[in-house]
């Protein structure tokens, strides 16, 4: 006999899946940046100098800075950045977030605002399409990212 309660459960579960992918999936995405920066980081820091970027953000910033137009061309790179961080925002809402409200359409999630002085909670509407597209939109930088710290490293060994 099914219940209003296990269709309850099965349709959170759809939900969750799909957020456990887009968790998943930022895992790989992130070594591989990591890596890109790494790479640049050795080849163009030998003499000292700067610590290597610790946020996202200026990860993304340093790679766009130094990554030879060779490996990527600097239109392609800064859509695969711009890709890179509207995607990850989606993910850092529902990691961080709190679960408010869903149902077969849309989920609710609310996330404190960090930066601000205030305790302010910000709402986040989310359709099924959307956060299907978020975690499709992963899955193929995980593709691109690890392309490019393929052919950095490439570049790095034949000098």
């Amino acid at each position: 006999m099914n219940t209003a309660l296990d269709k309850d459960q099965e349709l959170l579960f759809t939900w969750l899946t799909t957020i456990g992918m887009l968790t998943m999936y930022w895992t790989p995405v992130e070594r591989f940046i990591d890596q890109c920066v790494h790479l640049l980081y050795e080849n163009i820091q030998k003499s000292g100098g700067r610590k290597k970027p610790g946020s996202l953000g200026r990860k993304l910033e340093y790679i766009t800075a130094h990554l030879s137009e060779n490996i990527v061309p600097k239109d392609d790179l800064i859509n695969i950045v711009s890709l890179t961080k509207s995607t990850v925002k989606i993910r850092d809402v529902f990691v961080h977030g709190v679960l408010e409200s869903y149902d077969e359409n849309e989920i609710v999630i609310g996330k404190i605002e960090g930066k601000k002085e205030e305790h302010h909670i910000e709402m986040f509407t989310v359709d099924l399409n959307r956060l299907n597209r978020s975690a499709q939109n992963l899955n193929n930088l995980v593709e691109i990212w690890r392309d490019i710290s393929h052919a950095l490293l490439k570049s790095a060994r034949n000098g």
